[in-house]
Parts: C-alpha cells; structure tokens; sequence
C-alpha cells in the first residue's frame, strides 16, 4: 500500500512531465475515468498502448504524440510499485489537477 506521500510525489512528478510534453488534462480524465470504471490497472495499460495506433490518435497532428507521452508517463507513475487501482486513481486524479498549474507557468508548492 503507497502512503499519502508516494502518491502525491507521483502525481507532482506525473503532472511536470505531462505539462511538459503539453499533454491536456482531459487525457488525464480519460485515463482517471477508465481506471474508475474497470478497476483494473492492467486495462488501462492495455489502453494506454494501444491508444497511439487507433483512429482516434489521428485527430489532429500532435494526438498521437500526446498519447504516445500519455501511455509513458502514467505508465512509469502507476506500474513501478504495482499500485493498486485505488492508488492509481489517486495519482492520475491529482496529476490531472496539478498539470493545470504546470501548464500555466504556476509553481505548486509541496
């Protein structure tokens, strides 16, 4: 089980590379709104790799790299201590918060 500490310093390094990369917030939803639903971490990895090859990545010319960064990062965030779907939910719910701030120039204080 990760602590309130691990969690929050996941999501804040999950949010800075997201914000980075200019991956949008409404990513992090979708991933969010998945994990909430399946309560399974393995399927929204699933998703996650096979997100960059569907229709959907082609959208517009920087879909399919925002998805390809997506997939990287939440991956590495949610998958390195075997979170449980719960832990996960909490590191992609916070990223999707604090990647605002990020995006905008604002510094988040720990």
């Amino acid at each position: 089980m990760l602590g309130i500490d691990v969690i929050l310093q996941k999501a804040n390094v999950l949010a800075s590379r997201c914000a980075g990369d200019r991956v949008p917030d409404n990513l992090l939803s979708m991933v969010l709104a998945h994990l909430r639903r399946h309560h399974d971490v393995k399927a929204t990895l699933k998703l996650l790799r096979d997100l960059p090859n569907s229709p959907f990545a082609r959208r517009t010319s920087s879909t399919e790299r925002q998805l390809r960064r997506l997939g990287e990062h939440v991956s590495e965030a949610i998958s390195s201590n075997k979170a449980s779907w719960e832990e996960a939910a909490w590191i992609v719910g916070w990223a999707r918060r604090l990647v605002q701030s990020y995006a905008s120039g604002s510094r988040v204080n720990r």
